[in-house]
């Protein structure tokens, strides 16, 4: 395009890819097996991102993942019979606070049920629209002798230093950077676009008019054919799985987990790689389009996230981020008509 909208150079990526490895590493302190508690079991491309981030740099390090659970498959008795030094991690993400209060009231549930193990919260974004429901989760927090928290950026971190200011916390870039180097997909099983429209419409969407509603055409998070087809497969051995516990379902449901997690990863790269301009709301949508180089303009969330780790992480890049979903879509067309002309 003849003027990107947002481009952050490869080099400051590197650099933020490398620091979450850094981070990580510490945050162990040498320990060599972990769980993943929290697993994102449901149909967002970004969590799926996270996860796929979080694994690598787990491999990376060589540290063995014994197993990965979701909050319905979530179970102390087996996590228990792992080694005294396996470190619990809490998957990242976007729903620490009261927006999913399901994912609050699990993890409280892991800190009463794993008092005796390193309990880590894998970068967060904390949000809280009702402060009376900070307390509670501060208790929790306080209870349990040695749980870490990660922030990924410093609104978050800030709140966390004001708040609950008795835990460990610490800043540490979204675990997506683990995915550093994202390759681009060789192909795309959609139609190219010049301009692409990836708008939510859940309850982080801001406004009267949020991108979903002010743009004409626009779509979410979608899979095509081929990957409904794969998203099947699994969907049917997890239901044959049900709620069974033990080892071996454990170790069955934490590969199906990893292969979910990488359909989805590879789903977002091949919606954003498709479009010349991404325009959207979604953090992981901007994120993505950072990482494979495509132009993107990011619309304000209810909790401005992608604002917050943008401005922590990339200081010195130019980035469009907007308040007004029209203002964002006019910006758009602006681009796509000088694109036209060159």
């Amino acid at each position: 395009m003849s003027e990107r909208a947002t481009l952050i150079d490869r080099k400051t990526l590197a650099a933020v890819g490398a620091e979450f490895d850094r981070c990580l590493r510490v945050l162990l302190d040498g320990a060599t097996d972990v769980a993943i508690l929290d697993f994102p079991n449901h149909h967002n491309f970004g969590d799926g991102m996270i996860f796929s981030g979080e694994f690598a740099a787990l491999r990376r390090l060589r540290v063995r993942v014994r197993s990965v659970s979701d909050m319905r498959s979530y179970d102390p008795e087996l996590l228990r019979s792992l080694p005294a030094d396996t470190v619990m991690l809490l998957h990242g993400g976007g729903n620490f606070g009261d927006l999913y209060l399901d994912h609050e009231e699990f993890r409280r549930r892991v800190l009463a049920d794993l008092p005796d193990r390193r309990v880590v919260l894998l970068p967060q974004s904390a949000c809280f629209v009702d402060e009376d429901l900070i307390e509670p989760c501060r208790r929790a927090l306080e209870a349990h002798p040695d749980v870490i928290l990660t922030w990924r950026d410093r609104s978050s971190l800030e709140f966390a230093e004001e708040h609950l200011p008795s835990c460990h916390s610490m800043l540490v870039p979204d675990a997506v950077f683990g995915l550093v180097p994202f390759r681009r997909p060789p192909w795309t099983f959609r139609e190219r676009t010049e301009v692409r429209i990836l708008a939510r419409r859940d309850l982080e969407a801001l406004g009267d008019r949020p991108l979903a509603v002010e743009a004409e055409h626009s779509e979410d998070w979608a899979n095509v054919r081929v990957e409904r087809a794969q998203l099947r497969v699994i969907r049917s051995i997890l239901w044959r799985l049900g709620h069974r516990h033990g080892a071996l379902a454990d170790r069955l449901r934490s590969r199906i987990f990893r292969s979910q997690a990488a359909i989805f990863t590879r789903a977002a790269a091949r919606i954003v790689t498709s479009s010349e301009l991404i325009v959207t709301d979604r953090l992981h949508a901007v994120i993505a389009a950072v990482l494979l180089d495509t132009d993107v303009i990011a619309v304000h969330s209810l909790d401005h996230k992608a604002e917050h780790l943008l401005t922590t992480w990339f200081p010195h890049a130019r980035v469009t981020i907007l308040n007004s979903a029209a203002h964002a879509l006019e910006r758009a067309g602006a681009i796509g008509r000088a694109h036209q002309q060159r």
